[in-house]
Parts: structure tokens; sequence; C-alpha cells
């Protein structure tokens, strides 16, 4: 089995790659890569953006399927779950096996997940503040154990892609539809009431893809209880 996992936003790498290290630790023979952001242009169109970002995901799982030489299974987390639907859609070679999407955020989040987007967004347009919160991060470190492990390059990352998730993503009122050619291929895994992943969407993919309601809530991956808790179902299922 090969892995490709995709990060959520804050795109905190080193727990992903923590449970990378924890899959193969499970599933010997499994190879696994977890995918980076780019670094994205200030003040650059938003569609543009998020154009660019699946772009640059899609680069790298092509350069996974080039080096296994076999098909991958995505594991796309909050935003990745939206990037790796993307990327199932644009895939015409059949390097994507699976697409497995947790707490996937594909669309208008509850109020609460827009709050938090544009109190992000906010460091986004003040560049300033910005500099100004990294540079005094360690105060915030303080208040949370896992804020030392995120760089100040994803930091920076984080508030660039909040900007483009809630011009892009946050906004979209149109249909869930995917291409009934690749629902075979999509799984979820969600949790009620998660804000990023709400009710509305559930009850749009109950029609087209398989579902599964697990209890490891959204930040599962600061937590190694509960990124073992999801993979034993990623792997049961």
């Amino acid at each position: 089995m090969n892995y490709f996992i995709i990060p959520g936003n804050p795109p905190a790498v080193h727990f992903y790659q923590l449970w990378g290290e924890e899959i193969i630790a499970k599933v010997p023979t499994a190879k696994v890569r977890v995918s980076h952001y780019p670094k994205l242009a200030k003040n650059s169109n938003s569609e543009n953006a998020m154009n660019d970002v699946v772009l640059a995901h899609l680069e790298q799982l092509v350069d996974f399927y080039n080096e296994t030489k076999s098909p991958i299974s995505i594991i796309g987390h909050s935003l990745g779950g939206n990037i790796g639907l993307r990327i199932l859609h644009k895939d015409q070679n059949e390097m994507v096996k699976e697409a497995i999407l947790i707490h996937p955020f594909l669309k208008r989040p509850s109020k609460l997940g827009q709050l938090i987007l544009k109190a992000a967004s906010s460091f986004y347009e003040r560049d300033a503040l910005q500099s100004r919160l990294i540079r005094n991060r360690r105060f915030l470190e303080y208040l949370s154990s896992d804020l030392p492990h995120v760089t100040d390059e994803e930091m920076e990352k984080a508030f660039h892609l909040a900007k483009h998730e809630s011009i892009v993503i946050a906004t979209d009122r149109d249909p869930l539809h995917i291409h009934p050619e690749k629902r075979d291929k999509v799984s979820v895994f969600y949790k009620r009431n998660d804000p990023w992943c709400t009710a509305e969407v559930i009850a749009e993919l109950r029609e087209q893809v398989k579902l599964f309601e697990c209890p490891e809530p959204h930040n599962f991956v600061t937590s190694k209880l509960h990124r073992h808790g999801l993979l034993a179902k990623i792997l049961k299922f």
C-alpha cells in the first residue's frame, strides 16, 4: 500500500509525519509520503491561488507515483480532503487508487468555522500584525503544547491559506457533486457537529460515497491515541 497524506490547515507536517511512521509500523510494506503546501504569493487571486495549491500537491503525488510505480491511496485531512478530492477528479492516469477524506472541508463551514477563518484572514491582511505574532509566538506556546511543532513558515502559510479558503470554499453554495465514475474510490470519515464538515455536507455526500462516522475530533492528528484510532478504522474498512 502507498499512502499520500495531504495535511489540513495549519499544515503542521510534524504530526502527519508521525502518523506516517505509525502507518508503516502497522503496515511494514507501506510507503508513505506527506505532501507539503507551496508558499503563496501575497495578494494573489484566491481562485488562482487554490488552483496553484492543488497543482503543487498533484506534482508531489506524480513524483510519488513515479517512485512507487503503483496506485496510491490519498489520505486528505480537512483542507487536504478538499484538495484530495480535486486531485481525484483531475486524475486521468489511474494514479489514485482511492481518496480517504477525513473531516473534509469541502464547502461552507458552520458559523464558528466562518468566524475562525475571518480571524485568521485578518492576520493575512496585516503584515505587521502577522510578523509580530510569529516573532512573539513563544508566548502562545505556553497556551498550546502543539504549537512548538508548527514552524514559522507553516504559520505564515496557514494565514495565507485561511484567506483563500474564506473566499473560495467558505462561500461555496453549489451542490456537492462527485463524478459518478469516481464515487467508488471515495470514503469519508466524519464526526457529528464538526464545524468544517457540517451536517449539510454529510447529507450531500451520503447519496454519493461511503461514509463512516467516527469519534475522533477534527484535530485528531495532534493526538497519538486519536491517530491510532482513525488508522485502525482506515485499515479495517
